[in-house]
């Protein structure tokens, strides 16, 4: 829904205007800061204590006010329809489709989108100026919904359970994903200076490798690895036939290979050190919240 005042929007630009001359004044040392004021407090907000303030409260107020907008301007037949019936004709554009707002919008009973108003084919057709604007979004977010939203799926209520697998797998992918990118610059790090790693780990983000390259991440600390070591690594790792790929690791790591100048190596290596910690944590957390997952999909009826 959308709502935009042409008289609003100039008191509000001339208020803004007002602060950042204000502001200017004080830099340049023409006004003085103790007196300044930026913010007006009036009404019950006065006198209040530290931690009055409360982003849920003012939130919950947000939602009263917006259900009052929509039954000052809700069309006079709506009256007789049950309230439900009525709130079902109400459609709602909104920038996501996740967080309290949208759950308070899809409980009221509303239609809720959740959509991009960035996207250049609904930009375009407004204008062509790249510039942001909250009134010229709010604007698409309504023409969207007006005109488009057969092309678009409406934000479903989902119960608790749903929500929280929603959340949790959400965050799960992401930390997945953020996993991926680490190794692969961590990869390419390693192509640069130290390309027998690349021979001996085959994958990057495994424990054995993990633990090895936080152990020596340089060619030179590496070639000084006994053998010892390595099979710790990979017996901790419970790879099967330790003692021949250890014997392989080994070989690999020692062989002689071009290296890179001192100071520049032992750079690449600094890096290398903190991918591998970057890494090695995100296989926890990983771990750890697909267990979450998993346990919010056994708890989901008909999983």
């Amino acid at each position: 829904m959308y709502q935009w005042s042409f008289k609003r929007s100039k008191r509000d630009d001339r208020t803004i205007n007002l602060m950042i001359a204000k502001a200017e004044k004080i830099a340049s040392g023409a006004a003085p800061l103790r007196k300044a004021r930026f913010l007006k407090v009036t009404g019950a907000a006065k006198g209040a204590g530290p931690g009055h303030h409360r982003p849920g409260a003012a939130a919950g107020c947000g939602v009263t006010r917006l259900h009052a907008l929509i039954a000052e301007h809700a069309p006079p037949q709506w009256a007789d329809l049950d309230p439900a019936q009525a709130a079902a004709r109400v459609v709602v554009g909104i920038e996501t489709d996740r967080g309290p707002w949208v759950g308070a919008l899809v409980g009221a009973g509303y239609t809720v989108y959740g959509l991009n108003p960035l996207l250049a084919r609904y930009r375009e057709r407004h204008s062509t100026s790249g510039a942001k604007s909250d009134a010229a979004y709010a604007h698409l977010l309504a023409e969207i919904v007006r005109l488009d939203r057969a092309a678009h799926r409406p934000v479903a209520g989902d119960s608790p359970t749903g929500e929280a697998i929603k959340v949790s797998a959400r965050t799960h992918q992401s930390l997945i994903w953020d996993r991926t990118r680490h190794v692969l610059r961590l990869r390419s790090t390693l192509r640069d200076f130290f390309p027998a790693a690349l021979a001996a780990f085959d994958e990057l983000d495994a424990p054995e490798a993990l633990d090895l390259l936080a152990q020596a991440p340089d060619p030179d600390t590496a070639s000084r690895l006994s053998k010892a070591k390595i099979v710790r690594a990979l017996t901790a790792a419970g790879r099967r036939d330790v003692p021949a790929r250890a014997n392989t690791i080994r070989t690999v790591l020692t062989a002689p290979e071009l290296r890179q100048p001192g100071p520049v190596q032992e750079a690449y290596a600094a890096i290398v050190t903190t991918e591998v910690a970057l890494i090695t944590v995100l296989n926890t957390q990983i771990e750890r919240l697909g267990q979450v997952v998993g346990e919010h999909f056994g708890a989901a009826p008909g999983s």
